[in-house]
């Protein structure tokens, strides 16, 4: 009987969860056909490079944070994992903007600083989106964790496309738009989870060495996955 009662509503968000996810990825592929015509194949080359770059970096810095929090909100024990994620995440931000402050100071005027600088809160606003996804899958939630996904998208398609219409973009711009889809996807998912943050955030140990460790497991196996694919 528990089957039976179970079937539709994972049933539903697995439908749920592929249907945004297949209008994420049309989106996307909206946005690297729009490049290519746009930047030509040097420029957009170089686009694809920093993308391919920036996606690697995510998997990497996340330390296997968003699955740790993805599993342990199904077995309603997040507080911990996601706690220490966080923390982990605004270390990450203070790294990042210290960083940014002595490239732009030494490489001032120069475009790969500038693109450096974007990659870099790109790669973090992923880290961010994925742990605010994963929360949101872990609780049950999954199609509003998946619309996360498509609002980023969305939103950095609508941006790519109305920036001819002022500047005159070049690679760092459209990586910048990029940025943006995701940071405000992070920041939809924050809000989306903003009660459960607080509550891990006050009830989460400080960050630590061995608290880092129990991500490396994790990270080395989403790491191989990429490098595959």
């Amino acid at each position: 009987m528990s089957l039976r009662i179970g079937l539709p509503s994972y049933s539903s968000d697995i439908r749920s969860l592929f249907i945004f996810r297949l209008l994420a990825l049309l989106v996307n592929a909206g946005c690297y056909v729009y490049l290519a015509r746009f930047l030509g194949p040097f420029r957009f080359g170089t686009t694809a490079s920093a993308v391919g770059v920036v996606l690697v970096l995510q998997v990497v810095f996340d330390l296997g944070g968003s699955t740790l929090v993805a599993r342990d909100a199904s077995e309603s024990s997040l507080f911990e994992n996601l706690g220490i994620a966080l923390r982990y995440r605004w270390l990450l931000l203070r790294g990042l903007l210290g960083l940014s402050f002595v490239l732009i100071v030494t490489l001032a005027g120069r475009l790969d600083a500038a693109l450096v600088v974007v990659c870099g809160f790109w790669v973090l606003a992923g880290i961010y989106e994925s742990l605010f996804v994963g929360l949101l899958i872990g609780l049950g939630r999954t199609s509003v964790g998946a619309s996360v996904g498509l609002i980023e998208k969305l939103t950095s398609l609508g941006l790519m496309l109305a920036m001819p219409l002022f500047i005159d973009p070049d690679v760092t711009d459209f990586i910048a738009a990029f940025a943006a889809g995701t940071v405000v996807a992070s920041a939809v998912g924050r809000a989306l989870t903003r009660n459960d943050c607080r509550l891990a955030l006050s009830a989460a140990p400080s960050l630590s060495t061995r608290n880092l460790r129990r991500g490396m497991s994790f990270m080395a196996g989403s790491l191989g996955a990429a490098l595959q694919n």
